[in-house]
């Protein structure tokens, strides 16, 4: 300690390095926003669903957060699952309660998917096109609702 001044490069070397302007974080975590133009023929849908394998394969370690609209989707896609079971549920709790049997709305309810694959077929052997006027669609509803009246209308009640 003689108090002589000494230069700073004989206590640290200085070593130019690049780095990030900003470095974006979500969750504390570094994130990196990828945001991409669907091609036309292509739905939001198949492309989050690309977007994840790719994802699984180069780095399943990573994870990933939706945004916008990708967020809604796969909300509403989980969730309308849920919905049309309880709106199922909802219907065969009301006609069981109108016909005060558990059986008969069960019967009624496979009735309907029957109906419409029954007409689809028909459709199909007679080699009709679904779009000949919208006609063939009209009638797979008609045949469909005909096939509900008669069944809430038959002996059931």
């Amino acid at each position: 300690t003689s108090g002589k001044l000494i230069s700073l490069a004989n206590l640290v070397s200085f070593k130019e390095e690049g780095s990030a302007k900003e470095l974006a974080r979500y969750n504390r975590q570094r994130a990196v926003t990828i945001s991409a133009n669907i091609n036309e023929g292509y739905t939001l849908t198949e492309a989050i669903s690309f977007f994840e394998k790719v994802m699984a394969d180069l780095a399943p370690e990573n994870q990933i957060t939706w945004k916008g609209k990708s967020e809604e989707i796969k909300e509403t896609s989980n969730e309308l699952f849920i919905i049309f079971a309880l709106a199922l549920l909802t219907a065969y709790l009301v006609m069981a309660a109108t016909f005060n049997s558990f059986i008969h709305p069960f019967i009624i309810i496979l009735t309907v998917p029957l109906a419409i694959f029954g007409g689809l077929i028909f459709i199909l052997l007679v080699a009709l096109q679904l779009v000949i006027g919208g006609l063939s669609d009209y009638g797979v509803l008609s045949i469909n609702e005909t096939f509900k009246k008669n069944d809430l209308c038959s002996g059931i009640v």
